[in-house]
């Protein structure tokens, strides 16, 4: 019986300091968020054919450090793609979520890491039902440049790798896969 009540009244003492521990969180009450919006213009090949992306971003950064947010990206105009002995005008948009790291963010130049995880379609102009979807990856490594308080401009180099594309006439994966190179700009709280 002594046994059951040394026990009982240790539990008593030590569940408190279990059950009101302060948390541990990822992000901590100091943490400073900020984010941003941009436009981004992405050069780009496909099937050979060079093409400008345009596209929005936006993002939430986390201490500086840390950023999640999305992104879509549209074909500026068509690019022009022999199929068959007929030139057809192909169109083409993605858009997901975007995960980065900044490294050195308080020095005036220095790296973004980030990766464009999500979905896009494609399709050849005035042919709505010859579309198709494609999921994507898009690693990419930037340069950025505080050009104010408030103000950033990025330039970086990245590959899209493309999967799905299987049913689109004269296309495959690895046509619509690239190299990319692109530019931001970028306005928020950083």
């Amino acid at each position: 019986m002594r046994k059951y009540l040394l026990v009982t009244i240790l539990i008593i003492l030590i569940c408190p300091n279990i059950l009101f521990a302060e948390q541990k969180t990822i992000v901590k009450k100091s943490s400073k968020i900020g984010g941003y919006g941009a436009l981004d213009f992405k050069g780009t090949i496909v099937d050979d054919k060079m093409g400008l992306l345009v596209g929005v971003s936006r993002a939430v950064i986390i201490n500086h450090t840390f950023s999640i947010g999305g992104s879509y990206t549209t074909l500026s105009q068509g690019i022009s793609i022999l199929v068959d002995g007929t030139v057809r005008k192909l169109h083409m948009g993605y858009g997901g979520i975007e995960f980065g790291v900044i490294l050195f963010p308080h020095v005036p130049v220095h790296a973004w890491i980030k990766v464009l995880l999500g979905a896009g379609s494609a399709s050849y102009e005035f042919d709505a039902l010859n579309r198709e979807n494609f999921f994507l990856s898009e690693p990419c490594v930037q340069l950025e440049v505080n050009l104010a308080k408030n103000v950033r401009l990025s330039t970086g180099v990245g590959y899209r790798f493309v999967s799905g594309i299987d049913q689109l006439e004269g296309f495959s994966d690895k046509m619509m896969s690239g190299f990319i190179v692109e530019a931001l700009i970028k306005v928020g709280v950083f």
